[in-house]
């Protein structure tokens, strides 16, 4: 059975309106399965271009016809208190997050829910960075996808991309829901989620786009995940045909390196 289910996304003084826009249009608009509300959280004042997005989105330019909430803050309070100022927001049990600088791929949605709603707590994903200051162009942050893995990896560090997650409110509640912890609010409350019992996954597929560069095409993004899923290095495996951000063909690597044979000519599912 299907469930309606509320996406919650931060904005603060410090993003971008070009990413805060495209971030608010990839979760509504651009999505195969829209989510059944938006709510947007602004922690404190804005610049007046972050301001003229919101008037945009409040306007329903930008989500599609999606539902959406505006809670303006009257302070900046820090990252933990406005998500939990915006989970007692949501409408829905079921709560996808979003950052106002990441892209979400238009299928994330449709893949990640069913896995919810057949009983799992928290969902993430990998994600693909795009032109991180110090380092290259690219990246794939792929993290372990079972339970006894990512249970394993948050005993060091976190095993979930935030911007990626979806996951029950009663389940982030039921942990004590997020606490400040500078930059690591949410490895916290992951990891007291699994401590508490919470069915957790990772797809192993990549569903958003993180980067400090302009924002990529979607089947850019796409096209960059692509060969962590073929088990090559991006510099080493390409698909036999570039695949598009909506594709769901099922295609081959090619052009693999000595240095990387075990993706050479393995069958890979496109990550979209």
């Amino acid at each position: 059975m299907t469930e309606p289910f509320s996406v919650l996304l931060p904005v603060y003084r410090g993003d971008r309106a070009p990413f805060f826009e495209r971030a608010v249009a990839s979760v509504t608009a651009e999505q195969t399965r829209r989510p059944d509300e938006l709510v947007i959280v602004v922690d404190g004042p804005v610049p007046d271009a972050i301001a003229d997005v919101l008037r945009r989105v409040e306007a329903g330019e930008l989500t599609g016809g999606v539902p959406t909430r505006v809670l303006a803050l009257p302070e900046n309070v820090g990252l933990a208190r406005a998500l939990e100022a915006g989970l007692d927001a949501c409408a829905h049990e079921v709560v996808a997050r979003a950052d106002a600088d990441d892209i979400s791929l238009p299928r994330r949605f449709e893949v990640q829910l069913p896995l919810i709603e057949g009983g799992l707590d928290l969902v993430g994903s990998a994600i693909v960075e795009f032109g991180t200051e110090d380092g290259p162009d690219q990246m794939v942050r792929a993290l372990p996808v079972s339970q006894a893995e990512i249970a394993e990896m948050a005993r060091f560090r976190d095993p979930f991309n935030h911007p990626s997650v979806v996951y029950r409110r009663s389940a982030v509640r039921a942990a004590g829901g997020y606490e400040h912890l500078d930059k690591m609010e949410d490895y916290w409350l992951f990891a007291r989620m699994i401590a508490a019992g919470a069915a957790v996954a990772n797809s192993p597929r990549c569903w958003s786009v993180t980067g400090s560069a302009p924002a990529p095409t979607d089947a850019a993004a796409a096209t960059a995940c692509w060969p962590a899923r073929c088990g090559c290095s991006a510099a080493s495996c390409a698909p036999a045909s570039p695949p598009g951000p909506s594709s769901s063909a099922t295609s081959r690597c090619g052009g693999c390196t000595a240095t990387s044979p075990s993706g050479c000519g393995r069958s890979c599912i496109a990550p979209w």
